[in-house]
């Protein structure tokens, strides 16, 4: 799925440029800035879960552990991984089966925290830190913690391509030229593609939530299994 593409199209759909004209200038700078806002903020809210992703590492006994990928300088995390966006969910290993913890806020973590012990975690918090993510337990996690979440984009320019399927390509563009109708002042057309927007990510979130589960339990444990969504 090519950026240029998108943006071209989301343009047209504004009447900013007519169909099969190239996108230029201000007007290009623009919309690539607002497609880039945009796959951010959908990403934040579990949009593209076909970008999900999971990994397993051990606890080490702390209490928080950075996430990413070693620096140009030599600095490494504690887990090298790419840097996650948002948190799906995390589990910890207990003997044979994978628990999941809940999710808390960072200032809320210590309410819940057991000074001096280390062991299974039942709590977590995640801190969108650079150039490393941080990942907080209320207790030392001595055990294997597995996480699943959703990959950054890559940068990208005007002439790049999107890491998604075709099937998202209707939504994104009613959602981008929307957006850009609402930053340029187009009222009549921000409220002529509002239904379509709101029509065509719907059908993209009825798509995704028929998932495949991923077994991140045993059978017989009474903790509910964890699932991620995945394209059908």
């Amino acid at each position: 799925m090519l950026v240029r593409e998108i943006v071209e199209k989301a343009a047209y759909k504004c009447n900013v440029l007519r169909k099969g004209a190239s996108i230029k200038g201000d007007d290009a700078v623009i919309l690539v800035g607002l497609l880039d806002d945009l796959l951010a903020e959908l990403s934040a809210d579990n949009f593209f879960n076909c970008r999900a992703k999971m990994i397993d590492f051990d606890g080490k006994g702390a209490t928080a552990l950075t996430i990413g990928e070693t620096q140009p300088d030599g600095t490494a995390p504690d887990v090298e991984s790419p840097r996650p966006y948002n948190i799906q969910s995390v589990a910890v290993c207990y003997g044979s089966g994978w628990c999941p913890l809940e999710e808390t806020d960072l200032a809320d973590l210590s309410n819940v925290s057991l000074v001096g012990s280390s062991g299974y975690p039942e709590f977590f918090s995640y801190e969108e830190s650079f150039p490393f993510g941080t990942l907080h337990f209320n207790r030392g996690a001595s055990c294997r913690v597995r996480i699943v979440y959703s990959l950054p984009f890559p940068s990208f320019d005007l002439n790049g391509e999107l890491p998604l399927p075709p099937i998202y390509k209707n939504a994104l563009v009613l959602t981008l030229a929307h957006a850009y109708a609402v930053s340029e002042g187009f009222d009549e057309d921000a409220g002529r593609l509002l239904p379509e927007m709101e029509k065509a990510q719907a059908a993209i979130r009825a798509n995704t939530q028929k998932s495949k589960p991923l077994r991140l339990v045993d059978d017989g444990l009474f903790h509910a299994n964890v699932s991620i969504m995945s394209m059908r």
